[in-house]
């Protein structure tokens, strides 16, 4: 659906996926769906054709882009991951990644990493260019739903099934925060531009903001 802002009204309605849209991520010039129907594509803004296409063995479940739009960081139902450079329309998959599906993506906009978040329990880190795993925080027996990365810290904000969300510091590995404010999943979770607030949202319908 496009709906301008300022009228509230629905200007338009796009068949972009043949199964549900798992993923919608804008960027300057161009929009990257993911869906159940296994494909990954990027679009213009005015939706009129996709410019890029990727197929994969399960739903796509989740995708993060790169600060500088060059690159776009994939996650699946199956757990496998990959990303897809888009200047060469190339695509590389990860030899080792989660055993459990991929619930989101977030890349760092600080560095050239981004974050997986998994049902199999595990946070990890990889380095956009050598596909090699960094970090790996784990929460055996919890499946991690969300993800963010602090604007200006080397910091993850993950939110989990249980209702929790946790702040680790990704140089050192620790656990910064950790917060119980959902009775429900945490569906989402974000920084506020200049880093002074984080916030979540839960599947039991609340909207939690923490200074």
């Amino acid at each position: 659906f496009e709906i301008d802002y300022n009228s509230r009204t629905l200007l338009c309605v796009y068949q972009l996926h043949s199964a549900a849209i798992n993923t919608l991520v804008m960027h300057s010039g161009f929009c990257v769906t993911a869906s159940d129907d296994r494909q990954l594509r990027v679009w213009p803004t005015g939706f009129n054709d996709y410019l890029l296409e990727a197929e994969h063995e399960s739903g796509v479940t989740s995708v993060g882009v790169s600060p500088d739009g060059l690159s776009v960081a994939v996650g699946t139902e199956s757990g496998a991951i990959g990303t897809l450079d888009i200047p060469t329309h190339r695509y590389t998959p990860l030899l080792r990644s989660h055993v459990a599906a991929v619930n989101a993506v977030a890349a760092d906009p600080n560095r050239p990493q981004y974050c997986t978040a998994s049902s199999d329990g595990t946070l990890r880190v990889w380095d956009v260019n050598t596909h090699q795993q960094l970090v790996e925080f784990d929460a055996p027996g919890e499946v991690v739903t969300a993800v963010a990365y602090h604007p200006f810290h080397h910091e993850l904000a993950a939110g989990f099934q249980n209702g929790r969300v946790r702040v680790f510091d990704v140089t050192t590995t620790t656990l910064v925060q950790e917060h119980l404010q959902h009775r429900a999943a945490v569906t989402q979770i974000a920084f506020s531009p200049d880093g002074t607030r984080m916030y979540s949202g839960g599947a039991d319908g609340g909207l939690c903001v923490y200074d």
